[in-house]
């Protein structure tokens, strides 16, 4: 019977040996004084964004540089012809049908800056009010579409957004260097084409982050005061999962979106 036993635990062992090899290739890991990171080319533009705000409103900067924000949430507003072409080709989307805009309960509570992690500064675009912070998970991720946003999200991520301000800057920097071309428009042609294959040229990462209990979670449920709780969600919910949702583990990744509690 222990012959049989010591047989079987053999084989165990030898089917699940697979378990102690190490697959993690350290060949091009960072040392740690080379961290954090050099920022990520779209952290250019953010500065700019940021740097607007002073003398504009957050809401009014973001709308003049992230087209989404030109559309309302409204079923059925993605396949609408004015998104459409405003999403896909980038021009001025003021100018496209139904671009009505945004409607946040709180315009005036947006936070828009820039959060050093371990892989370089990330943009945040930061909302008080619960209600515009599912607006902009919306807008951002939904196509503007008005569909239900899990109570438990405090944060996500938008990753791989194609920024169409930034093309605009890169084609306007293009004419600049090239002005003395004939055939400008149809040589743009074949530069844009250039561009699509290098997306750091043109595609952001941000997040959207909320003033929330942490997972939505009470504070009476925890026996403290409500002040002392919502000085909770920005300790876990934002700086903890900033600094751990490192972009050099993400950017690996095909998904468009994450979301945290």
């Amino acid at each position: 019977m222990s012959e049989l036993m010591a047989e079987e635990c053999g084989s165990v062992h030898e089917q699940l040996s697979f378990l102690l090899e190490n697959h993690f290739d350290h060949t091009h890991a960072k040392l740690w004084r080379e961290i954090p990171l050099t920022d990520e080319p779209f952290v250019e533009a953010w500065e700019e964004y940021i740097s607007d705000i002073h003398v504009k409103s957050p809401l009014t900067v973001l709308k003049n540089k992230l087209v989404q924000l030109n559309f309302p949430v409204k079923e059925g507003i993605s396949k609408s012809s004015g998104y459409q072409t405003a999403i896909g080709r980038g021009p001025d989307a003021v100018l496209m049908p139904g671009a009505t805009g945004i409607e946040l309960e709180e315009p005036g509570n947006i936070e828009v800056y820039l959060y050093q992690t371990i892989a370089g500064r990330i943009p945040v675009i930061q909302v008080r009010n619960r209600k515009d912070f599912e607006t902009l998970v919306r807008v951002f991720f939904y196509k503007n579409e008005p569909v239900s946003i899990p109570p438990s999200m405090g944060a996500c991520m938008i990753k791989g957004y194609n920024n169409w301000d930034r093309v605009k800057k890169y084609k306007e920097k293009w004419h600049s260097d090239n002005g003395y071309k004939e055939n400008m428009d149809f040589l743009w042609r074949f530069e844009f084409e250039k561009m699509k294959s290098r997306p750091e040229l043109y595609q952001d990462i941000f997040f959207l982050l909320s003033d929330k209990e942490y997972s939505n979670v009470p504070a009476w449920m925890l026996g403290i005061p409500e002040a002392e709780w919502r000085r909770y969600p920005w300790l876990f919910a934002g700086n903890m999962k900033l600094r751990t949702t490192a972009r050099c583990a993400f950017l690996a990744q095909p998904a468009t979106i994450y979301w945290t509690n």
